[in-house]
């Protein structure tokens, strides 16, 4: 199915990289959108990684048509700067710029590292405390509950 959603060579490779390395497919959570789907780690289900096909200027690239993305997590309050200071690395699209970054994937990040920024990203998201709504859902042992901030 992703090879009917997604056409660049690189989105490919990412999705069969992630595969291999954490066993996990893409879940396409929104029928409206049917090309954007996440990665959640199975640990505590955050997202680590998302992957959209978008047009150019909604990421501020002054061009026409449409771009298949990846955004991942970087450190907190830090995601910002490091994009303004990459190459062809944007602030998260649709996510908080603080703590995500985007990358099209046209070949123009190597794909080394783009697998760096998706393992960095799948840590990070393992070491997330739980949000305060997440510890409201019903059934929830309250001993998770240490620690949240």
């Amino acid at each position: 199915m992703n090879e009917q959603i997604y056409k660049w060579q690189q989105t490919r490779n990412v999705i069969a990289y992630v595969k291999e390395k954490y066993g996990d497919e893409l879940e396409f959570l929104w029928p409206r959108f049917d090309a954007n789907a996440i990665w959640r780690n199975k640990v505590n289900r955050k997202w680590y990684g998302l992957v959209m096909i978008v047009l150019a200027d909604k990421i501020g690239i002054e061009q026409e048509g449409e771009l298949e993305i990846l955004d991942v997590r970087f450190e907190k309050g830090q995601a910002r700067e490091f994009a303004q200071s990459s190459e062809n690395i944007y602030p998260g699209y649709h996510m908080n710029k603080n703590n995500w970054i985007t990358i099209v994937l046209d070949g123009s990040v190597d794909m080394q590292q783009i697998r760096i920024l998706i393992d960095r990203s799948y840590r990070i998201s393992i070491e997330s405390q739980p949000s305060w709504w997440e510890l409201a859902k019903p059934g929830l042992d309250l001993d998770q509950a240490e620690g949240c901030s």
